[in-house]
């Protein structure tokens, strides 16, 4: 009986418990207990209504016309208020400091009766005082708006942003609250105030306006006893220190930034340099306080001698009026160059001096007006506009150099890009001109017509300067005085892009010098496109280097954008009777349009490149792709030619006939190379030749000791060289595609650069005398097979088998004799080659900058001895695998073995200077990882703690790797370290790595220089937590995206944005 009253009373207190419990999960919100307390009003009616919730459960209950106490008890949300005398008991809801009920059938809501405090943030406006307001109520606006110097006030809003409007009228204040003056920045106005110290001035102050120019006082110099300084202008410190804010004039040089009120300085400075000259006087010349002047007074006197001489005024870009004292003796020659706005030149008279120069409607003159000195560049005519014609006094004969040159182009120098103001279209220059100074019209671009004098007496010559009339547009009326016997260096020049090139009178554009001038310059007409006939006269006897250099066809546009193409030379006829002696190096060089040349019987010397390139081609399609070369075709040479310089008609493609004179004593190199169409038959030497011969086949010196030429358009297959040769000249046999063998013979001694180069060789044997392949000697022998290089050989030149057997299936093999004497292999000696084995010989010593990159190389042993290995040695070698490095190794440069794309090991031991662990090469102490073997199958990789330094390109194509996990004592990295397929160096670039692991802030902080520009999608960066992305990280704030959780403990995800 009793276990039964037990097991029921232990039901009962389950059941019970189970109650409670289901009370609870019933209620989810809970009220911290005592939080309601606080009286809660509503005065929705205008009266007001209060309810006081008060300790230990008691309230006070004034609503509606009911004043009562009573109890109250909170569940939840659930507010139950039993009032005394009155049995129905009033349910509320409670819920964040409100309260709702329904009483004598009205629905209220009572707040929580307490004052918040609003504040007004003026951000730096005039201060107003926060307010209390009541719990749910309304703040009223200021009465008066906040004020701010400069500022104009718009409104209050809700944050500092001005983005919401505070609405005063509709805002209910529920909490703490700060509402924010919005501004509108008005343009400022400040005083400057004039330091009385440094000036006087008729007022005390100015009024300027922020973003507005202004014009200060001039003031007077407080030293009276100071009369040679002049106003410089207004600084922001004394002594011209500080921002200078106005010229002399008082005008400023820009519009007002807001300083605030400040005080301003005068200064007063000598407005020249001066430099003594030997007899006492002085020479002027202007600095940076002139070059703001307009009119430029140039002072007869200074510290009681006379200023004689007027030295540098370029680029004074502001001065329109130039005044020279009577005393000046000498104007410098480019005096007032890049000067563009000057309008007057003027002399001045000084007391008791006689003038040397003189002003006549704003152009300078001297030697009693013989001389043109200067024509100002911006001169105006009689009705004040741009001048645009101007002839020259008849009594003048000299036009000094620069005189009217329009090297004003503020944004570079001569026949450089800017801006030219000359506006001179024509001039007319008298009879009786003997000299045209230097650059005297250079770059006048606006100049279409020059009109040349008749000489009125015997014995008047007229020499034009060196780039008188260079880089100017002549579009009509070039004809060149009688009296006319020099012409100098780029007399009559165009740029290299033909923009600025003469266009001559009628349309078949032929320049006719005049008979009577002796000498061409170099460069005279040089890129002058627009010629397309010369006449050389009969009493020129020389013409310069690059005189008609590439006066060639060109494709113009003109301002309709009709295009023109223009033929260039394709005549040049030598009067006759034609005394020429010199034809200077590269003199007719480039022109493409000429076909046939009679060199005159006068002619002596032809210089190096003088006909060089004088071909040009257009595209066949029949029967298949093909290049047609046309220009030159056939040139004659006369007797008494005496010397023909290198490569005189190198390059020129269609030339298949010329013959060499029997006078020629001195032949060049490389006359003929490039000239693909011209055949043995074609080249004429006479048997009495004094410097050449030929065996039928190629063409040698007299005794056959040099084979000076084996033509490219040779069809043998096969050639022996005659035993007597002992030099193979430089481009002997370049470009000829037939030839596949060739016996050298044993005496031979020297090859030269290019000497086989683009030639179809398949196999050749040095043989044992040839002590050096020089630079490009076998290049882009395409066709290569086989070479074996003789004991002899102690250096192979720069590129001298580069790109050597590139045709598709050949392997180039290379034998080097037993006991070979090679010290050096030159930088791309075998670059870009198939060669799969070389055995390199003892005794080697060097190895040069890409001497042996992209190869096919699977295996390298490179012998000891060798200490100095280059940059990218064998870079981008794709199928070697294993490297063994020799032990005297000493230097090795940058990226050795760069993109080997299948290298697993690299071998070194017993070296000072490096070591190999895991088949990864390493700097001997460890701290420089200097190439990681890309080829190795292994999918991650913690570069070792040891490690401070990353080589170039030492993961590069790494495409096995998922995972790198970088030291934290990475310091320092090279370019290309990740680099692959679709990058620009430095890069990160790509490959197959999915995870980096980054310990190391030095190396974070190189994403800002090396930005990864192709990763993988799929690439996760791991960033140890305690690290800082630096600002300068772009790739992580533009490229990455931070991932909120990571699944890598104390470190933080990045992943590349989609």
């Amino acid at each position: 009986m009793v276990k039964k009253k037990y097991i029921v009373t232990f039901l009962l207190m389950l059941i019970a418990c189970a109650a409670l419990f289901l009370a609870a999960c019933g209620n989810t919100e809970k009220q911290e207990s005592g939080a309601e307390v606080g009286t809660y009003y509503n005065d929705d009616s205008g009266n007001e209504y209060l309810i006081s919730l008060k300790e230990q459960g008691n309230v006070e209950f004034k609503v509606d016309g009911t004043d009562s106490v009573g109890t109250y008890q909170l569940d939840g949300k659930n507010l139950t208020i039993t009032l005394d005398g009155r049995d129905e008991k009033i349910e509320a809801e409670y819920s964040e400091r409100t309260i709702r009920l329904t009483f004598n059938e009205k629905e209220l809501v009572f707040l929580e009766k307490i004052e918040y405090t609003v504040t007004f943030e003026t951000d730096g406006g005039s201060s107003i005082d926060p307010v209390k307001v009541l719990n749910g109520k309304h703040v009223a606006r200021p009465s008066e708006d906040p004020t701010k110097k400069n500022h104009e006030f718009i409104d209050w809003y809700t944050s500092k942003e001005g983005d919401t409007l505070f609405v005063f009228e509709t805002v209910a204040i529920t909490e703490n609250t700060t509402v924010y003056a919005k501004w509108e920045r008005l343009a400022e106005r400040n005083t400057l105030t004039y330091d009385q110290t440094s000036a006087k001035t008729e007022t005390p102050s100015c009024l300027v306006i922020e973003g507005e120019t202004f014009v200060l006082e001039i003031p007077e110099n407080p030293d009276t006893n100071d009369t040679v300084s002049v106003f410089m202008g207004w600084y922001t410190a004394k002594d011209g220190k500080g921002d200078r804010l106005t010229d002399g004039t008082g005008a400023s040089f820009g519009v007002w930034e807001a300083k605030g009120d400040i005080t301003v300085y005068a200064y007063f400075a000598l407005p020249f340099t001066y430099a003594q000259l030997d007899d006492g006087t002085w020479a002027v010349s202007g600095n940076d306080e002139t070059k703001s002047f307009t009119e430029l007074n140039i002072p007869a006197y200074y510290e009681g001698k006379a200023v004689t001489k007027v030295g540098a005024f370029e680029g004074h870009v502001s001065v329109v009026r130039v005044s020279i004292p009577a005393t000046v003796r000498e104007i410098s020659e480019t005096a007032f160059n890049n000067s563009p706005l000057i309008e007057v030149f003027e002399v001045t008279e000084v007391e008791g001096v006689k003038a040397v120069y003189s002003a006549e409607k704003g152009v300078l003159y001297s030697d009693n007006g013989n001389t043109l000195v200067r024509y100002p560049i911006a001169k105006k005519d009689s009705d004040g506009m741009p001048e645009t014609s101007f002839t020259v006094p008849s009594y003048v004969t000299k036009i000094a150099p620069y005189a009217f040159a329009d090297i004003a182009k503020v944004a570079g120098g001569m026949n450089q890009p800017g801006t030219y103001y000359g506006t001179l279209t024509e001039i007319t220059l008298p009879d009786n001109l003997v000299e045209i100074g230097d650059y005297a019209f250079c770059e006048r671009q606006k100049m279409t017509s020059i009109h040349f004098g008749s000489p009125s007496a015997s014995g008047v010559h007229l020499t034009i300067g060196k780039y008188a009339f260079a880089y100017i547009w002549i579009t009509k009326d070039l004809d060149l005085p009688s009296n006319l016997i020099e012409l100098q260096e780029g007399a009559f020049a165009g740029d290299s892009s033909a923009i600025h090139s003469m266009v001559l009178d009628g349309g078949e554009d032929e320049l006719i010098l005049p008979e009577g001038l002796r000498s061409i310059g170099a460069k005279a007409f040089e890129n002058n496109v627009w010629i397309t006939k010369v006449t050389i006269p009969s009493t020129v006897t020389s013409i310069g280097a690059d005189a008609f250099a590439n006066c060639s066809s060109y494709v113009w546009a003109d301002a309709d954008w009709n295009y023109l193409n223009r033929g260039g030379i394709k005549e040049i006829v030598f009067s006759s009777g034609s005394k020429l002696e010199t034809i200077g190096d590269g003199a007719f060089s480039g022109i493409n349009g000429i076909t046939e040349v009679e060199l005159p019987a006068s002619l002596k010397y032809l210089g190096a490149d003088a006909f060089s390139g004088c071909s040009t081609y257009s595209i066949s399609y029949e029967p298949s792709y093909h290049l047609v070369y046309t220009g030159l075709t056939s040139i004659t040479l006369h007797e008494g030619l005496q010397s023909i310089g290198d490569n005189a008609f190198s390059s020129c493609r269609a030339l298949t006939e010329v013959n060499i004179p029997a006078s020629v004593t001195s032949f060049g190199t490389g006359v003929f190379n490039g000239c693909s169409a011209l055949t043995i038959e074609g080249i004429s030497i006479p048997a009495n030749s004094k410097v050449l011969s030929t065996d039928g086949h190629a063409v040698f010196d007299k005794e056959k000791t040099k084979l000076m030429l084996y033509p490219k358009a040779n069809t043998a297959t096969h050639y022996k060289v005659p035993d007597s040769v002992e030099n193979i000249e430089s481009y002997a046999f370049y470009g000829n595609d037939t030839l596949q063998t060739i016996d050298l013979p044993s005496g031979l001694k020297y090859i030269g650069e290019y000497a086989f180069a683009e030639s179809s060789l398949k196999s050749v044997t040095i043989p044992e005398g040839i002590t050096a392949i020089y630079s490009h000697t076998f290049y882009n022998t395409y066709d290569l097979e086989y070479v074996y290089i003789p004991a002899s050989v102690t250096e192979i030149g720069e590129g001298a088998f580069d790109l050597a057997g590139l045709n598709q299936g050949i392997s180039l093999r290379v034998e080097f004799a037993e006991n070979s004497l090679l010290t050096t292999i030159g930088d791309e000696a075998f670059s870009n080659r198939k060669i799969t084995s070389i055995d390199l010989p003892e005794g080697l010593l060097t190895i040069g900058n890409s001497a042996f990159s992209s190869n096919d190389f699977t295996k390298i042993v490179l012998p000891d001895g060798i200490y100095m290995i280059g940059d990218d040695a064998f870079r981008g070698c794709q199928n070697l695998e294993t490297v063994t490095l020799p032990s005297d190794l000493r230097l090795l440069g940058l990226s050795p073995f760069g993109y080997c794309g299948s290298l697993k090991e690299i071998i070194i031991s017993d070296n000072e200077y490096f070591k190999a662990i895991d088949g990864n090469l390493y700097s001997a102490d460890g701290t420089k990882l200097i190439q990681y073997a890309i080829g190795k199958t292994d999918d991650a990789f913690a570069i070792p703690e040891t490690v401070t330094e990353i080589g170039d390109d030492a993961f590069a194509n790494a495409l096995n790797l998922k995972t790198v996990t970088i030291s934290e004592n990475v310091t320092a990295v090279g370019n290309g370290v990740w680099s692959g397929k679709f990058v620009t160096e430095p890069s990160w670039g790509y490959l197959g790595t999915e995870v980096f692991v980054i310990d190391s802030q030095a190396f974070l902080n190189l994403f800002g220089r090396n930005t990864p520009t192709s990763m993988d999608a799929a690439t996760t960066f791991y960033v140890r937590e305690d690290l800082v992305i630096p600002e300068s990280a772009t790739y992580f704030t533009d490229a990455l995206e931070k991932q909120e959780t990571s699944d890598r403990d104390g470190y933080v995800k990045y992943i590349v944005k989609d």
